[in-house]
Order: structure tokens, then sequence, then C-alpha cells
């Protein structure tokens, strides 16, 4: 299969250029829990995430700000409520706040992505609780109907390059979706195993370090 970096190559025209934006709606929990964390969780993004780069005479930049989003939908089924915030301040209801880090990459050379989910969470002390992380990759390989639809730009001589290059960002959106889909799923799985948040799945912790980190 031909790699997705040259096929662009062949399909666009020098100088162009695709901006875009993860959707804020994407991801959707699929799963419930039936004991969620009884607390409120303010949600910090701790460093605003660099865009998805990708393409050489093409300059694709898929900003992925969106992002908080999901992990707001996921937690939303992990604790009793999550609040999005920009200062700990802002909630002083809050027992629990999670700062996150995100980072999406495509690697031209070997058509994969690779990702990349950090949540450090926090008592309203600032005692650091847990901090929970997360690793995906995988495959950004284009369809075959895209990469058909490529080989026939560069056979028509670019004459198909403004939908051609549309195209190719609506993938750059769906592999990177996919990532901080999987991304997400971890991390939520991750609090849902957590004896932080669910202490009394051991019977073998300590009364002290129970009460500790009961909520």
């Amino acid at each position: 299969m031909k790699r997705f970096a040259v096929i662009l190559v062949s399909a666009i025209l020098a100088g162009c250029a695709w901006r875009g934006s993860l959707p804020n709606d994407f991801y959707r929990p699929d799963i419930r829990v039936a004991d969620p964390v009884p607390v409120t969780l303010g949600l910090i993004v701790s460093r605003k995430p660099d865009v998805v780069r990708y393409g050489i005479s093409v300059d694709y930049q898929l900003n992925i700000d969106n992002y908080i989003y999901a992990l707001q939908d996921e937690f939303r089924i992990q604790f009793r409520s999550v609040r999005l915030l920009d200062d700990p301040s802002q909630c002083p209801e809050c027992g629990i706040f999670g700062y996150s880090t995100l980072s999406v990459n495509l690697n031209q050379k070997l058509d994969t992505y690779e990702g990349q989910l950090r949540v450090d969470f926090y008592t309203p002390g600032k005692k650091p609780l847990v901090t929970l992380k997360s690793k995906t990759h995988g495959s950004a390989a284009p369809s075959a109907i895209l990469q058909w639809q490529m080989e026939m730009n560069m056979t028509l001589a670019g004459l198909l390059a403004g939908p051609t290059i549309e195209k190719c960002g609506e993938h750059i959106t769906l592999v990177t979706a996919r990532a901080v889909t999987e991304l997400v799923e971890d991390i939520g799985a991750q609090v849902r195993n957590s004896l932080v948040f669910h202490p009394k799945k051991s019977d073998k912790l300590s009364h002290s370090w129970k009460t500790e980190t009961e909520f």
C-alpha cells in the first residue's frame, strides 16, 4: 500500500493549505457505571495541545482542543458530575481536580498515528491523588477509495485538488478522533479499576488508606 504522504504529494498543488478542528461531539461513551465516584470533578486543560500537522505540499493542520469535551463525557459517567474549568477557584464544590494533557501525531513515513493522554488528579488542597496515563498507536493509511481518488487526481494533473484535499482532511480528522477515543476510553477504564477512586473494591486496604482516599 502506498504511503499516505506520497499520495498526498501527487494529489495537490504546491502552496495549498487545509485547516480543521476536531468536532466537540464525536465521542459517546458506550458503557454505564453502577457506582460513580460520589464527587464533583473539576476538569482543567493543563496544556493546550499542539495542532495535528500533516502534508508536504499541502499544509494540513487539525486543531484538537475539543478533545476535552470527549474526556468530560467519559468522566460524566465515572464521577457524580464534571465541570470544565480554567482555574480551581471557579469550583469551590469540586472534591477532585483533574489536569489533562494530550498529544496526537501522524507519521507520514509509516502511515501511522500515535497519541498520549495524561490526567493528574489532585485534592482541593493540592495533594496529588493519582496520575493516569494512556498511549495508543495504529494505522493512518487512507482507504482504498481515497487512494484511488488521489491517483485519479494525479492522472488529471491536479484538476481535482480541491475535493481531494477536503477528503484528506476528513481522513485526518477521523484518524485523530479514533486516537482520542482510544485514549479517553482507556483512561475511563483506569478510573473504574483504580483503588484510589474505588477503595472498597479491595478488602486488603488498610483502614488508614481507606480513610485517606475515601470521598
